[in-house]
């Protein structure tokens, strides 16, 4: 027989400690919160998800300012051999801005929206409205290309050793000669063969593995959704150009919203952000396309902002991702990042970029004031105009200096999971691991049953080398080097389904490791 001591030992509640990965599978805004992966998040905004962390995404520097005070609508990089050149458009002049001082190039232009593509030492840019540019890399002027009006044609590439140029109204595509930065232009027309009505909205290169090699095709999209699928080089010659498919894949966004990856693409539609091969194959063995994690975001935004300027998509590869800038109905931008290692997504806020672009290995956006700024830099926000404040907790409550230098808001709410286990259950104890170098200003807290968690309504800063805690707060210093908050801190609440929400404001790198909680089971429900 137990003693009476030994009964009462029997009685007390245990708890156990049970480790979460922090939010690894990255923004899901696809499928219903009770059916999420516990690594999925919630929201993961300025958090970037990576296979060791989740860390906070990088700053940005300001690059150059046009000094037009007006919208930067289009970025246009030049290469030539070991040339390579920065060219931003405001105020209808297109500036040199390679040296970060704005030199004009020309001026009196009546858009900014410029789409460009180089070619044979040339830089080819068209808008629809002004003559199609040619830029040498020294001077610029109208281009010398004959057989059609020059002026109409709103977008521009280079593919199979020819230039390609489109007009916004119509079915086809013009082409060059070999080679051949002047001379008479061909039409293609394929009016008779969508037979939807469609105008051509964009031409990318694509290849697949498809069994045999990796072959080499053209693509052709429309406003309508319909793509074309052609193989072979010279579309003068029916023996090398054949159609290969004809695939409705969704009504792209903009003639922006295409970021070429290797040989394949990532394009955005009204539905999803998606990649090329993934439609192909999943057409072509009779499936739906796959919707990716992101799709909830993209099809809400879609909705309300279609028609606003600033839909674009780039490939970063240094920084292994592809960005795609999304408009916001109050003139804010918000850009959808998703991971092409671990295909995780996220979401980067308060970078209200109106145009994209990758140049010399970095990426570049051009804000509404006539500033470009370099991004993917420092740890922190500087920004030259005021920025609107995003957030209404106490972190961001009135707009930023002008200039001044910002810490980045990061704020992510985890998934809710069970933790496999469908009882009632308390959480005694929990501590979350993150990695910092210096202070760290964090807030953290549970939710419980899918009522959102609430933070401490406090800011906190934690010196380095002090224990992260919640309460109380510790404030001895820390020595040097990077630390893990990691101390165990008294927390209460129960329920079966369990969300962690953490948020910081990073002046330095950070990286959220993984929440460790203590747990005491309930009864069964």
């Amino acid at each position: 027989m137990l003693s009476q001591q030994a009964t009462q030992r029997a009685a007390q509640p245990t708890t156990e400690p049970v480790p979460l990965s922090a939010p690894l599978g990255g923004w899901n805004t696809r499928d219903p919160i009770e059916a999420m992966q516990a690594t999925d998040a919630i929201t993961l905004d300025n958090w970037y998800p990576d296979i060791a962390g989740v860390t906070v995404r990088k700053g940005n520097n300001i690059f150059c300012d046009t000094t037009t005070g007006l919208p930067v609508y289009s970025l246009l990089p030049y290469q030539s051999g070991s040339t390579h050149k920065l060219i931003a458009a405001s105020g209808g002049t297109l500036w040199d801005i390679t040296t970060q001082n704005p030199v004009e190039l020309k001026a009196g232009y009546a858009s900014d929206k410029w789409q460009s593509t180089n070619f044979n030492g040339h830089l080819f840019a068209a808008n629809g409205v002004d003559n199609l540019q040619d830029y040498n890399g020294t001077t610029i002027g109208d281009s010398t290309f004959s057989g059609t009006t020059l002026s109409e044609f709103v977008d521009c590439g280079s593919f199979h050793n020819r230039m390609y140029l489109w007009k916004s109204a119509e079915a086809g595509f013009w082409y060059g000669p070999t080679d051949g930065i002047t001379g008479a232009l061909a039409f293609f027309d394929f009016s008779m063969i969508i037979g939807d009505g469609g105008n051509l909205i964009t031409v990318q290169p694509f290849s697949y593995d498809g069994g045999q090699g990796i072959s080499s095709y053209t693509v052709f999209v429309f406003d309508t959704g319909t793509m074309l699928l052609y193989s072979g080089s010279d579309p003068s010659n029916a023996s090398n150009w054949t159609l290969v498919g004809i695939y409705t894949i969704g009504v792209p966004l903009s003639r922006r919203s295409f970021a070429r990856s290797g040989g394949d693409i990532y394009l955005t539609t009204f539905q999803d952000h998606l990649k090329l091969s993934v439609i192909i194959t999943s057409l072509a063995q009779g499936l739906q396309v796959p919707l990716s994690k992101a799709s909830g975001a993209v099809s809400s935004a879609a909705q309300v902002g279609s028609a606003i300027y600033g839909w674009d998509a780039v490939y970063f590869p240094n920084g292994r991702r592809v960005i795609f800038n999304v408009p916001e109905i109050d003139g804010t931008f918000s850009q959808h990042v998703l991971n092409t290692t671990t295909n995780a997504w996220c979401r980067f806020r308060n970078l209200n970029g109106l145009s994209w672009q990758i140049y010399n290995g970095g990426v570049y956006w051009g804000a509404a004031n006539g500033v470009v700024y370099q991004g993917g830099v420092g740890t922190t926000d500087i920004f030259s105009e005021t920025m609107p404040p995003w957030d209404t907790s106490p972190w961001d409550v009135t707009p930023w200096a002008i200039p001044n230098v910002n810490s980045i808001r990061a704020v992510g709410q985890q998934a809710w999971t069970t933790l496999n286990n469908q009882q009632n259950k308390r959480v005694a104890m929990m501590r979350a691991v993150i990695s910092s170098i210096g202070t760290i200003n964090v807030q953290a807290g549970l939710g419980f049953d899918y009522v959102t968690p609430i933070l401490p309504t406090a800011t906190v800063t934690l010196d380095q080398g002090s224990p992260w805690d919640i309460s109380p707060w510790d404030t001895s210093p820390w020595g040097g080097g990077p630390v893990a908050f990691n101390d165990w801190e008294v927390v209460g609440g129960y329920g079966t389904a369990i969300s962690v929400n953490i948020n910081v404001n990073a002046v330095q790198q950070i990286s959220w490791v993984r929440t460790d909680l203590r747990l005491e089971q309930g009864q069964a429900l």
